[in-house]
């Protein structure tokens, strides 16, 4: 009995183990990703025009009904015309709910779409490296992993 004791000792060290390390890794990720959001904010900006501003319905993957926030704009970099979706920096893939941070009900959804009506006039932050990257919303967002 004692043996059998101690392997339960030893399997709950592990498990405390790897949830420790799984929880300083989130940490490190969400550091990261504070410092990615900071640093998008010194990038240039241009001016651009939203040019569509739509709920689009999806269902996620556990079967519920998400809407999420479908803001399209276009912006010229050097005279070069862009075409850009990421409302914020982190961006998000419109076709998969799980990943959009702009969703929720209409409700929830309504203000930023409201906040980017078609044709309207706006300013767009683009990397200098990269011009097709791009974002309208520079405010911290950051996902909830839980």
């Amino acid at each position: 009995m004692k043996s059998f004791s101690k392997i339960i000792f030893s399997l709950r060290r592990i498990i405390t183990g790897i949830i420790f390390l799984c929880g300083i890794l989130a940490i490190i990720f969400g550091i990261l990703n504070i410092a990615k959001a900071k640093s998008c904010r010194n990038w240039p900006v241009t001016q651009g025009t939203i040019i569509d501003s739509m709920p689009v319905h999806a269902i996620k993957s556990d079967g519920t009904s998400v809407y999420m926030a479908n803001i399209v704009y276009e912006y010229h970099v050097d005279d070069k015309p862009y075409i850009g979706t990421n409302i914020s920096h982190f961006g998000y893939n419109l076709f998969n709910p799980e990943e959009a941070f702009y969703k929720g009900s209409i409700k929830n959804i309504k203000p930023i779409l409201d906040k980017y009506p078609i044709s309207s006039d706006i300013v767009v932050f683009f990397n200098p490296e990269s011009p097709e990257e791009s974002f309208i919303d520079p405010q911290i967002k950051l996902p909830v992993y839980i």
